[in-house]
């Protein structure tokens, strides 16, 4: 029941507040095929848009600004050949950059803490998701209530997955990228078509496992 508190075997975790329930589902609590899948998207925006829409912005907005903490804060070669696609005409200054531990610290850095912040948003969706299929609305700030607990457990949870995403697309494109090369570029028919299959397949499940 939606504010009880429910019993794991880690302990207590309280539920979202009480609230009064809703008459009735925003979308069919069965499983559902890919076209009903986004009509339950849309539903469940029309039904919570302050936490549907208010957590995948805020991430994009803490992502916004750590590229331009970045860029503000990065050397100024670094700089130019982030901001100025000319520089790239360049080829011995843009080697020399890429060569740079500080280029694939700064790179790697800022592309790992905004794949965490994208699947925190993620996960986060849930809430409202579940909420909606029992005719529950959700606020912003009911989606984030949770004890430090479950805020524990889940950080935890959400760094061992984005590392082991961002480790593996980095393995995944460096093998692909050797393949490539080694066959002169006829590799990439075959590459291409299923990198973004397989890109494809790891989003859709990872967005759409809870239902």
């Amino acid at each position: 029941m939606v504010g009880a508190r429910m019993e794991t075997g880690r302990g207590s975790l309280s539920a979202l507040p009480p609230q009064e329930a809703g008459t009735s589902s925003v979308y069919p609590l069965r499983p559902l095929n890919l076209n009903e899948i986004f009509a339950a998207a849309l539903a469940i925006i029309r039904h919570s848009p302050k936490a549907a829409l208010g957590i995948p912005f805020v991430a994009g907005t803490i992502t916004l600004l750590l590229t331009l903490l970045t860029y503000a804060v990065a050397p100024s070669s670094m700089n130019r050949i982030l901001a100025d696609p000319l520089a790239y005409e360049d080829q011995e200054m843009a080697l020399s950059l890429m060569g740079e531990a500080s280029f694939l610290a700064v790179t790697a850095l800022t592309g790992f803490v905004s794949s965490l912040l994208w699947v925190a948003a993620a996960t986060l969706l849930i809430i409202p998701a579940l909420r909606s299929g029992l005719g529950l609305k959700t606020s912003f700030g009911q989606a984030l209530r949770h004890p430090p607990a479950v805020w524990g457990w889940l950080s935890l949870h959400l760094l061992m997955l984005t590392v082991l995403l961002f480790v593996g697309l980095m393995v995944g494109a460096f093998v692909a990228l050797f393949i490539i090369i080694i066959t002169l570029f006829i590799g990439a028919v075959v590459v291409v078509p299923v990198s973004l299959l397989a890109l494809a397949w790891i989003t859709t499940a990872l967005l759409h496992a809870p239902w």
